[in-house]
């Protein structure tokens, strides 16, 4: 075996000499493909005994709802007394008593600070920051029949998909020597439509209700573009300049559910039990390839490649359990425990293969692990009774890892709020939570030795509006 794979290696090094393949192009000779969606994206093998597998995942972050919910560490599973009760217990809306307008807007900053033990010298900080509406809801209560009803139209940002990075690779043998500039952007959101109804089983006590979320690219857009461009300098026989561009978009589509109950046990006590359903996303994928090639002896521009796929994205089962206990009138805690399934998350292209959509490795190779969230929080309501006004401060930690190997790679972090309402009429809120991870992201580019420390900022402002 051995013996066969020096003499495959040599006929093609031989090949490529005798055509005047230098630099980034020898290698896209001997192997170039794209690894669709979540996972990654160009993977390139040398020529020697060394396979280097270059592969620059999606982004892949949860993002939560609400400025008073994150406030609390997102632990709101229990609580969920406002309109983002759509998204985190729609059982929970039961709580609202008059119809409420409410909009979210974010502010999320993300440093990763990656680490190459192969190629260090593509080691270094990248950062990218965004402005997006977080959440848009109007929610409706009534009475049908002397049953307590509520109706909710939502716009949720559940994932966001930013991601910029921007990397050197050199070598230099005797035969040649280069260096390639990677450069990196994806830019996008996946949002949900939601549609929300819930019932009051058991007056007062027992509540469920339901959200079907629309995943579709509608008004807040449900689509992400995905940017590469590598520049290479090189001396081979003389200097030469490759370029490589290419320009990916993809369309998300599908929709699932979000069932939710809510049950007071008593006046201290209440307990919240959620699930979001797993589906079958479908995944409308448009590409452009250019490339281009200088010498001494040698110009190449080649016409741009275009195609078109269309696969299905696998989404897990979720579910989570939320407490409230009150301390006192003005005093809350709060603790939720979820779990997602992220061992059934997968990539099934058109042509019938299974891949990992975070390494981008086939499933028999890259197995992820479900994994398990803790979040705890609390709320404390300073009441102005005279001014009819209140003013709360809210905190929270959690333990929120990211899909992997092993029940996934740790990230913990911690938020605070608070907020100014005006009863009857409106309510401010604002939120600030950090989130962090060192040695993360190891599956990301296994052949590099890859791994990463991220950090991450995300203020949120929110504005409801009761009885517009």
């Amino acid at each position: 075996m051995k013996e066969f794979v020096v003499l495959f290696v040599y006929i093609v090094m031989k090949y490529i000499r005798n055509n005047n393949y230098n630099g980034i192009s020898k290698w896209i000779v001997l192997y170039f493909c794209v690894v669709h969606i979540f996972g990654g994206l160009f993977t390139i093998n040398n020529l020697n005994a060394q396979t280097l597998s270059i592969e620059i995942p999606s982004s892949f972050n949860p993002v939560g709802s609400g400025a008073r919910a994150m406030g609390m560490g997102g632990a709101f599973i229990g609580i969920a007394d406002d309109a983002t009760a759509s998204s985190w217990n729609p059982g929970a809306l039961i709580n609202l008593k008059k119809p409420e307008y409410s909009l979210v807007i974010t502010y999320d900053h993300l440093i990763e600070d990656n680490q190459f033990g192969i190629h260090s010298e593509a080691s270094g900080k990248e950062s990218v920051s965004s402005i997006a509406i977080n959440y848009l809801s109007l929610a409706y209560p009534f009475v049908f029949y002397d049953t307590n009803m509520v109706l909710a139209l939502s716009a949720q940002r559940l994932y966001s998909l930013n991601r910029n990075w921007n990397f050197l690779f050199s070598e230099h043998t005797d035969i040649e020597s280069y260096k390639a500039n990677w450069s990196y952007e994806q830019t996008g959101d996946l949002y949900a439509m939601g549609l929300s109804w819930c019932v009051e089983l058991l007056q007062p006590s027992l509540s469920f209700g339901v959200t079907l979320n629309i995943w579709q690219d509608g008004l807040m857009g449900n689509q992400w573009e995905r940017k590469y461009q590598v520049y290479t300098n090189g001396i081979y026989d003389g200097s030469y300049v490759e370029k490589i561009n290419k320009t990916e978009l993809y369309d998300f589509s599908g929709y699932n559910f979000t069932l939710g109950l809510v049950w007071d046990i008593n006046d201290e006590w209440r307990l919240g039990v959620v699930m979001k359903t797993p589906f079958n996303a479908s995944i409308d994928h448009k590409s452009r390839f250019d490339y281009s090639y200088q010498s001494n002896n040698k110009t190449e521009y080649r016409k741009p490649l275009f195609s078109s796929q269309n696969s299905t994205l696998e989404m897990p089962l979720s579910y989570g359990l939320g407490v409230l206990y009150k301390w006192t009138e003005n005093l809350y805690f709060a603790a939720d425990f979820y779990e997602t399934k992220w061992n059934h998350f997968l990539f099934r292209t058109q042509s019938g293969q299974n891949i990992c959509p975070i390494s981008g490795l086939p499933r028999s190779e890259f197995q992820m692990d479900r994994t398990y969230q803790v979040r705890i929080g609390g709320e404390y309501i300073w009441l102005d009774t005279i001014n009819r006004r209140l003013i709360p401060f809210r905190f929270g930690v959690f333990y929120d890892p990211m899909p992997s190997e092993n029940h996934g790679d740790d990230i913990y972090g911690f938020s605070m709020g608070t907020g100014w309402t005006f009863m009857d009429q409106f309510s401010i809120d604002v939120a600030y939570q950090f989130r962090y991870g060192n040695n993360v992201g190891e599956q990301y580019l296994p052949n590099l030795d890859f791994s990463q420390d991220i950090r991450e900022s995300i203020v949120y402002c929110s504005l409801i509006v009761y009885q517009w």
